[in-house]
């Protein structure tokens, strides 16, 4: 991972897709900034095997 490169957690996606929730909202805002290339983040493949069992 690069230097000043965001680590995206399983939640992040969770909570952006789920039900409304406190986080919800910060949630879609940050998935909105690493879609416009405002913040640069990472996964890794734990993240995806999470959703994938969701």
């Amino acid at each position: 991972m690069r230097a000043g490169t965001t680590f995206l957690d399983v939640n992040v996606f969770m909570y952006a897709s789920g039900k409304p929730h406190a986080y919800k909202n910060p949630c879609l805002h940050i998935l909105k900034d690493v879609e416009t290339e405002a913040l640069s983040a990472a996964v890794n493949t734990e993240v995806f095997q999470e959703l994938l069992y969701r």
